[in-house]
C-alpha cells in the first residue's frame, strides 16, 4: 500500500515539474517575415495587418497633386474644334455638315494639334477657347496615317500652351487625365481620370491601322477626339483618337513618341516627311535570337522587303537582322523609329550593319521619302 502511495506522489511531482518547465520556456523566435505582425489578439496569438490596410497606409505617405488643380492649369490650352464640310448646294447656298472635336494648343503663337479625322475635308474651321473667344483656323498640315493634324489660330496671341511629356517618361499604371469636348456638351470641357493601361498598342479601324497608341481607361467619347491626355504634371502624353465600342471603358491616344516628330515635320515641311527604308520588321525575341544564333537579343529582323524600295536596291534580304545605322545600335523597332525620325533625312546615305547567315555585313542605303 505504501508503495502505491509513493508511486502516486511521484507521478504528481513529475506532472507539476513538467508544467513549471513549460511555463518557464522562452517565446520562440519568429522568422523575420513573421515578426512584423502589428497586433496581439485576446488569446495572445499574433495577427497580421490586412494587406490592403498596409498598402493604403503606405499610399497615405504619398502626396498626390489635386486633379482639380491640374485641370485648372491645363484647360485654358484645350480648345473646341468645329469643322464645316461642304456637301452640296441648294438655291446657290452651300449645305454642309459640321464635326466637333477637341484640340490642344502647343505653342503660344497659336499652333493647335488635333486629329486628322476631325478636320478631314473641312472648308472652314472654327476654334473656341476656354474663355469663350472664337477664332478661324487654318490647316498647317495633316497626316491620315497617324490621324494627326496641326492647325494655326488666326488671331493675336500669345495663347496658353501645353508642353509635351518626354516620350519615355510615362509607364503602365501612371495616372492619366483626358480633357475634351465630350459629346459636344455645353458648359466647357469634360474631364475623366484613369491610368495608362498599356503602351505601344495597335488598332485597326475601317480606314487604317493606328500604331504607337496609349491604352487608357480614362473615358474617351465622341468629341474627345484630338484632345490631350495629360499626366499629373499637366504635360501631354498623348492625343486622344479612338474608343472601342463594346469594350469596357478602353480608349486610345496617339503617344507623344509619335505626336512630337509629326508636329515637327509638319511645321518644317508642311507635311509629314520621314525617311524610308522600305522594310517590314519585328523585334528580335529571345527564342528568335537562339534560332538565328545571335549573341543575345539585339537588332530587328527584316520580315519583308518592299519592291522598288531603298532596302531592295541596296541588296537587303528577308531574314537579315539590322544591328546598327551609322554606328547607332538598333535594338528594337522603337530605337529604329527614333533614329529614322530624329537623326536622318530624306536623300541621306547611311551605313547599315546586318547579321546574315552567321556573318556581319554592311550596306550603303540611300533613304527615300516614306510614301503616305
Amino acid at each position: 500500500m505504501k508503495a502505491k502511495v509513493h508511486s502516486v506522489w511521484l507521478v504528481l511531482l513529475l506532472v507539476l515539474a513538467f508544467v513549471a518547465a513549460c511555463n518557464d520556456r522562452e517565446a520562440p523566435i519568429l522568422p523575420s517575415s513573421s515578426q512584423d505582425f502589428v497586433g496581439v489578439s485576446a488569446t495572445g496569438s499574433f495577427i497580421a495587418a490586412p494587406v490592403a490596410q498596409s498598402i493604403l497606409s503606405s499610399l497615405s505617405l504619398i502626396n498626390l497633386p489635386s486633379v482639380a488643380d491640374i485641370v485648372e492649369a491645363t484647360r485654358p490650352s484645350v480648345v473646341n474644334v468645329t469643322a464645316q464640310v461642304e456637301s452640296g448646294s441648294s438655291f446657290f447656298r452651300s449645305r454642309g455638315a459640321t464635326s466637333n472635336g477637341t484640340g490642344a494648343i502647343i505653342h503660344s503663337d497659336g499652333y493647335v494639334v488635333t486629329n486628322h479625322h476631325v478636320i478631314r475635308g473641312a472648308s472652314r474651321i472654327q476654334i473656341t477657347t476656354d474663355d469663350g473667344r472664337v477664332f478661324r483656323a487654318s490647316v498647317e498640315g495633316s497626316d491620315p496615317i497617324t490621324d494627326l493634324a496641326v492647325l494655326r489660330i488666326e488671331g493675336d496671341g500669345p495663347f496658353p500652351a501645353l508642353p509635351f511629356a518626354a516620350p519615355n517618361s510615362f509607364r503602365v499604371g501612371d495616372w492619366a487625365i483626358a480633357i475634351g469636348n465630350a459629346l459636344g456638351l455645353p458648359g466647357g470641357p469634360s474631364v475623366t481620370l484613369g491610368v495608362v493601361g498599356a503602351l505601344d498598342r495597335s488598332l485597326t479601324t475601317r480606314e487604317q491601322t493606328l500604331t504607337d497608341l496609349i491604352q487608357t481607361d480614362a473615358a474617351i467619347n465622341e468629341g474627345n477626339s484630338g484632345g490631350p491626355l495629360v499626366n499629373l504634371n499637366g504635360e501631354i502624353i498623348g492625343i486622344n483618337t479612338a474608343v472601342v465600342r463594346g469594350a469596357q471603358g478602353i480608349g486610345f491616344s496617339v503617344s507623344s513618341f509619335t505626336v512630337i516628330p509629326v508636329v515637327q515635320s509638319i511645321l518644317k515641311h508642311g507635311r509629314v516627311m520621314w525617311p524610308w527604308l522600305g522594310v517590314g520588321i519585328q523585334d528580335v525575341t529571345a527564342p528568335l535570337a537562339l534560332e538565328l544564333d545571335l549573341d543575345g537579343r539585339q537588332g530587328v529582323l527584316m520580315q519583308r522587303i518592299w519592291p522598288d524600295s531603298p532596302a531592295e536596291a541596296a541588296g537587303i534580304q528577308e531574314g537579315d537582322v539590322l544591328l546598327s545605322i551609322d554606328g547607332n545600335p538598333i535594338n528594337s523597332l522603337r530605337a529604329l523609329q527614333r533614329v529614322m525620325r530624329e537623326q536622318l533625312e530624306v536623300g541621306q546615305e547611311i551605313q547599315a550593319r546586318f547579321f546574315r547567315d552567321g556573318e556581319l555585313v554592311e550596306f550603303t542605303i540611300s533613304l527615300e521619302e516614306m510614301p503616305r
